[in-house]
């Protein structure tokens, strides 16, 4: 077995599988730690050790960082996500001590900036104008054209980038369903909460469904069309974040090129998802169902970080989604329970 030491120093080199280290099966968290190790190299001119030796003094010039670069410019929740993701790889009890006893920024002491606030949703108008600009004077970009597909689609349906991987059209007992997968979802929830909670965790084991008998025949297509796009992405050999990433790259240019670079509204991939949830806050879906349909954990997570109401336009919502919520648990999470 691996001394945590040892462990430290591959992970430093990007040479260790983070799933394998306790408490980071989060891929959130493996993703914070990988940016934060990244961002410390960049920022400190420093290059990846390549001798064990070199361990102890790196861990304390990157708790340093973290502590004197990163918290004071963090609130205290972003800087607990990254504490908390960094903490399974530090060896050293004094150490992890140290990072521990550090906290961000808290919001009413934080210097008000200049910049406008970043825009979360992405309004019908902008839509048209993303998507008109790029048939028009982007006809020759592969990822202006997933872009067109994602926003559309996301809007309507509201999922994460990454959950169109993992995603399929089906019918549930005659209605025309998208089902998607939230084992990642699942698999934090556990991590979260105590065994023995009296909290029903089944309905996110770890698909869930989002009826579409409600949209029309061209909306359904783009959900259709982004499902079968994604889909060959993934069976293809390319590296599926790394799509996204340059998906998201393409939708700033185009962003750019409309609105120019001190006026372009702050809008990105998950504005579409941020539409969809204010769209159905809207129109007045309960909470729980909105919770469901987003596949979040947490009936607050949609408030605290998603656009709100008045950011949403009233337009054809979901129905009877209990319906299908039922289904997808008998039928298809059911089969997963055992594996817990």
């Amino acid at each position: 077995m691996m001394r945590l030491e040892q462990i430290a120093f591959r992970v430093m080199r990007f040479d260790f599988d983070l799933s394998r280290v306790e408490g980071l099966a989060s891929n959130m968290r493996q993703q914070k730690l990988n940016g934060l190790i990244n961002r410390f190299y960049r920022e400190l001119h420093i290059v990846p050790p390549t001798h064990i030796d070199q361990t102890p003094e790196l861990m304390d010039q990157f708790v340093n960082f973290l502590c004197d670069s990163v918290a004071p410019t963090v609130s205290t929740n972003t800087f607990k996500i990254y504490r908390n993701s960094c903490l399974p790889i530090i060896p050293y009890p004094d150490l992890a001590s140290k990072l521990r006893n550090v906290s961000g920024v808290h919001s009413k002491n934080r210097k008000s900036s200049r910049q406008p606030k970043r825009q979360k949703h992405l309004q019908s108008h902008q839509l048209n104008t993303i998507v008109e600009y790029n048939n028009e004077y982007r006809t020759r970009s592969t990822y202006a054209k997933v872009c067109n597909i994602l926003l559309q689609a996301g809007v309507v349906v509201g999922l994460r980038p990454g959950e169109w991987y993992d995603s399929m059209l089906r019918h549930c007992e005659g209605r025309l369903t998208l089902i998607v997968r939230t084992e990642k979802l699942y698999r934090e929830k556990l991590e979260n909460i105590q065994r023995g909670s009296n909290e029903d965790l089944s309905l996110f084991l770890p698909y869930r469904g989002i009826p579409l008998d409600h949209l029309d025949e061209h909306q359904v297509g783009i959900v259709r069309s982004a499902c079968r796009m994604m889909k060959d992405v993934k069976d293809s050999e390319q590296d599926n974040d790394k799509f996204i990433k340059e998906t998201a790259d393409c939708l700033t240019d185009t962003i750019t090129q409309i609105w120019g670079r001190l006026n372009k509204p702050g809008i990105n991939l998950y504005s579409a998802r941020h539409q969809f949830i204010a769209n159905l806050k809207a129109s007045n879906i309960e909470d729980r169902t909105v919770t469901y349909l987003a596949g979040q954990l947490y009936d607050g997570t949609k408030h605290r970080h998603y656009a709100g109401k008045r950011r949403g336009e009233r337009s054809a919502v979901p129905t009877n989604v209990e319906h299908i919520q039922s289904f997808i648990q008998k039928n298809i999470n059911s089969k997963f329970k055992s594996s817990d």
